[in-house]
């Protein structure tokens, strides 16, 4: 059975924050925002390490920051979202998107 490139209830992009609070931040979503929350996974030491928040037709994924894995949220000097992009051919749009970053010496977190 083939894999589908993208997820059911997913769309073609999906961000992904690194907050510093997650719980906190879950809840403020369901309150301010009537978010659903999907599920979470946390950590043994109590931190988000993945959720997923449903808004509408469209989700979000969320994880506290994880500095010993590179993950920072913005007060701790990083960035603080990243994005899932679902596309039919990785294999394809990997070596021209590894081309341009080349050509414009962008930093990318692209992984296939």
């Amino acid at each position: 059975m083939p894999v589908k490139p993208k997820p059911d209830g997913y769309h073609t992009i999906t961000p992904y924050l690194i907050v510093k609070g997650g719980a906190a931040a879950i809840e403020f979503y369901k309150k301010a925002f009537g978010a659903t929350e999907r599920f979470r996974m946390p950590g043994p030491d109590g931190r988000i390490g993945h959720a997923e928040l449903q808004f509408g037709d469209s989700a979000i994924m969320l994880a506290d920051e994880c500095p010993e894995r590179g993950a920072l949220a913005p007060q701790g000097g990083g960035t603080p979202v990243s994005l899932y992009l679902y596309m039919e051919n990785v294999d394809g749009t990997w070596p021209r998107t590894s081309k341009t970053c080349r050509r414009r010496r962008c930093r990318s977190g692209w992984r296939r």
